[in-house]
């Protein structure tokens, strides 16, 4: 067996890379645990080609400052062109997406608003990309939410662009919570009607950069406050289902696609148990079957690692793959971190614990059903306050760099 190289991860500094955005947030009158509880949830950020110079950028969104786009200049250098490129605003972003919403070769960006504020303040943002501005040699937008039907008010945290309808063009799954109820934990029963607090909503793209809710008639009817959403083809039929974890007494979500424009929600039926106070997950391909498995985060509970066993069954495996751990953890990211051709684990880590309780984690891979903890021997054991990271070769060397948050 050919010995695979490690990578090792050095950690760059602002000075190095010139990139310092900081999501400084400090409680006020306005936002504390009181007033809005998912205060330290964090910002969003996401990688992508902005500028179509084959440099992957870095976009942040932020919470009590202002959102920040970074140029890639090559070698790991970027540009903060956030006030020259028209992406900035007022208001607490969550989570970020970058799509070609209508599909002109150019990455749009998503961005989700929260926070203790009115609907008009949370309305989401779509800032569309008008092309490198030939006089700066810099991307440019223009917000277009209220045009394309999905300035949404919801308490959003993230959404994901997908063809659930398999008619060609992107729809959009809007993953929410609330600031409406104060005590998420009180015990009612589950609202299955759509008319929930935090339910989320699916928009239908009409073909004509407009698109309408559908989230009733297509059965995306129960209430959560969403965490982690994720899209993939979990039963081999052909059409994208949909997997939502859920915080504090909700369930997470199955949402598989009857191929006829709705959904029917069958977690309970496909897990032989689910998890509350669930945080981020993401969905790939631990044992190399073919078959999409689950890996997601629990919050001061282990974490869970579901294996896809075929005809929708997925049977939790974390305590013999030897992922299991009571750390805080809060975003997953998943990606082949040593090249080998396995996918490995890394769990970004909060929370209101002591520093050497909150390293973030590192899961490798071995060629079996098993994985082996490593942050430490990759140099990723960060101790700060992390809520998610972002895989990606940004230097162009051909192995992955990550960006921690």
């Amino acid at each position: 067996m050919n010995q695979i190289k490690k990578s090792v991860f050095e950690l760059l500094t602002p000075e190095q890379t010139r990139v310092d955005f900081a999501n400084t947030v400090e409680e006020n009158d306005t936002f504390n645990m009181v007033n809005f509880f998912y205060v330290y949830n964090g910002g969003g950020v996401a990688t992508g080609d902005l500028n179509n110079d084959s440099l992957p950028d870095l976009f942040f969104t932020g919470n009590m400052v202002h959102d920040c786009l970074y140029l890639n200049n090559g070698e790991l250098h970027f540009t903060d062109i956030s006030q020259s490129s028209g992406i900035q605003s007022a208001g607490w972003s969550t989570g970020v997406t970058l799509v070609d919403i209508n599909t002109d070769g150019l990455l749009d960006i998503y961005v989700c608003r929260s926070g203790n504020y009115s609907a008009e303040k949370r309305k989401n943002q779509l800032l569309i990309n008008n092309g490198v501005n030939p006089e700066t040699g810099e991307p440019t937008f223009t917000e277009s939410a209220e045009a394309y039907g999905i300035a949404d008010t919801s308490y959003s945290t993230q959404s994901v662009f997908f063809d659930y309808d398999r008619d060609g063009d992107l729809d959009m799954y809007l993953l929410n919570h609330t600031n409406d109820i104060r005590n998420p934990n009180q015990v009612r029963p589950l609202i299955s009607d759509g008319t929930g607090l935090a339910n989320d909503r699916l928009y239908r793209n009409n073909g004509n950069q407009v698109f309408t809710d559908v989230t009733v008639e297509a059965g995306i009817l129960y209430d959560g406050l969403g965490l982690g959403v994720s899209v993939s083809d979990v039963n081999e039929d052909g059409w994208l289902d949909i997997f939502v974890t859920n915080d504090f007494i909700a369930s997470d979500y199955l949402y598989i696609n009857n191929q006829d424009g709705t959904f029917i929600e069958a977690a309970k039926e496909h897990f032989g148990h689910i998890s509350h106070f669930s945080m981020g997950h993401d969905v790939a391909d631990f044992n190399n079957d073919g078959l999409p498995d689950i890996f997601f985060a629990g919050n001061m509970v282990s974490s869970r690692l579901y294996i896809n066993q075929g005809d929708l069954r997925f049977d939790d495996m974390s305590r013999n793959a030897g992922i299991e751990t009571d750390c805080w953890a809060t975003g997953v990211s998943i990606a082949d971190v040593n090249q080998d051709g396995w996918m490995d684990i890394y769990l970004s880590v909060g929370g209101f614990v002591e520093a050497d309780e909150r390293k973030n984690l590192l899961f490798i891979k071995n060629q079996d059903l098993t994985f082996t903890e490593s942050a430490e021997q990759y140099g990723l054991a960060d101790d700060g306050y992390s809520t998610q990271a972002a895989f990606f070769d940004y230097d162009r060397d051909g192995d992955l760099d990550v960006y921690v948050m």
